[in-house]
Parts: structure tokens; sequence; C-alpha cells
């Protein structure tokens, strides 16, 4: 289950439903594995630049992974995205990055009211 105030976002792998939290950690391994900023990244998405290697990256670092997990690899989750489908997981990874670049709470209705277009 998801908390939203955590920024925590859920995808669905094939048969493996995965949490992303964005921590501070997650974002600076990001940052690292990319060698892109942040900002950069969710510019990617915004635009429709991002590649497959910024989706693994994404979930490779963002995941939390439970005890009882199978720990996927780079290989699998890219498997896996191809299986399930781009296009199905570019909505949740954007609002991953945006609970990153906005701050850890729940987007709201007077949030909406406020962003610009």
């Amino acid at each position: 289950m998801t908390n939203p105030v955590r920024g925590e976002v859920e995808i669905v792998l094939t048969e493996h439903t995965l949490l992303l939290r964005p921590t501070f950690h997650a974002l600076c391994t990001l940052e690292q594995v990319t060698g892109n900023g942040i900002y950069e990244i969710a510019k990617r998405f915004e635009d429709g630049r991002f590649t497959l290697t910024d989706m693994v990256s994404i979930i490779t670092t963002a995941t939390v992974w439970k005890t009882n997990d199978e720990i996927l690899s780079r290989k699998q989750i890219g498997e896996a995205i191809l299986n399930v489908g781009v296009a199905k997981l570019v909505k949740p990874i954007s609002q991953y990055l945006l609970y990153a670049l906005g701050g850890l709470h729940a987007p709201t209705a007077k949030d909406d009211e406020h962003a610009v277009e």
C-alpha cells in the first residue's frame, strides 16, 4: 500500500508490484547513475525525451525492497518494462518524479490550481 505523504508510487511489472519512494539516498543515487540532476530527468519525462535506461535507473534506485522480496536486476526490470509496455509506466514514474520535485506531500486540488502549464 502506498503512502502519498511519503511520495510513494506503486508500479506493476508483470508479477511484481514495486513500491517507489523518493528518499534522499534514492535521488542522489539516481543522479549518480544517470549523470543528470533530478530536474533534468523530470524535464526529459515531461518532454517525452526519456530513455529506457532512465526508466530502469529510476525503478532500480527508487524501489523499496522488503526482506522477502525477490530483488530484480536491471536486466530483469528492463525486460519487465518491455513486457508491461513503456506507455503504462510513464504516468506512475512521472508521478514519482513530481513527488521528488514538489516535496513529500500528496498533491491537492489547490496544488493543481497553482500549477503552471
